[in-house]
């Protein structure tokens, strides 16, 4: 689905410390997080861990799905996983209704989109589209490749930190 991706080795994946979840926990603000390409869940397991409670990830890889079962086996059905494509219809018809009903806010985490422009494109579009935060969580080395020339950000002062220093970026 898309090539040119690093193989999934554990240092591919954000590893948050305790203050810089309960810092992501502090600005989602009760808000369902949606973390897309989520990997291995490992971030929403610390969420959930930390006692955030509305997550869902999305990823495209059935078997990032099935690792995932990891994360249900240790959550529970608080956390749900999709195999959905960002930038597909599917997902933006999964997720539009959940924005347009009154009772829901959402906020968009895309943790280290491993270089994949069209993964960072997709959920930009579909988050200007739906008004909904977007929040960029990756290496500061890895910016103009993530996010092109097109793409606006400011960049987010946080708390707490990683394995490799990763810097926050509110994209839109």
């Amino acid at each position: 689905l898309y090539e040119g991706l690093p193989s999934m080795t554990s240092s591919t994946f954000f590893n948050p410390d305790e203050e810089f979840i309960n810092w992501i926990i502090e600005r989602a603000n009760g808000r369902l997080i949606i973390d897309i390409g989520c990997g291995n869940g490992l971030v929403l397991r610390k969420l959930h861990n930390a006692g955030h409670k509305k997550l869902m990830g999305f990823d495209p890889f059935t078997d990032m799905i099935e690792f995932n079962q990891k994360a249900i086996q240790e959550c529970g059905e608080r956390i749900h996983f999709m195999p959905l494509d960002v930038g597909s219809e599917r997902f933006y018809n999964f997720v539009q209704p959940m924005v347009e009903s009154n009772n829901m806010n959402i906020m968009f985490l895309l943790c280290r989109p491993c270089h994949n422009g069209r993964l960072v494109d997709g959920a930009f579009k579909i988050a200007k589209e739906l008004g909904v935060e977007l929040l960029y969580i990756g290496l500061e080395e890895n910016i103009d490749i993530d996010l092109g020339d097109m793409i606006p950000y400011t960049t987010l002062d946080h708390k707490g930190s990683s394995e490799d220093d990763e810097i926050v970026l509110k994209l839109g």
